[in-house]
């Protein structure tokens, strides 16, 4: 078995937790107000949901390409 200046870090690393970033994106809401919207939620929302929070996106951060 090779070693690297990483080897001692290997114990620490995980696989991610697919409920981290919700309990994440939820604590940041409540503690913060800060909104956080997953690609995967986007496109299970109706159209007028979807297009309303494009609108927001595209005037605060620019148009995507």
């Amino acid at each position: 078995m090779s070693r690297t200046s990483l080897t001692r870090f290997a114990p620490l690393m995980n696989d991610p937790d697919p409920n981290g970033a919700s309990k994440a994106a939820r604590d940041a809401w409540i503690r913060h107000g800060i909104v956080v919207i997953f690609p995967n939620q986007l496109k299970a929302m109706e159209g007028l949901e979807r297009q309303l929070i494009c609108a927001i996106a595209d005037k605060n951060y620019g148009k995507r390409q």
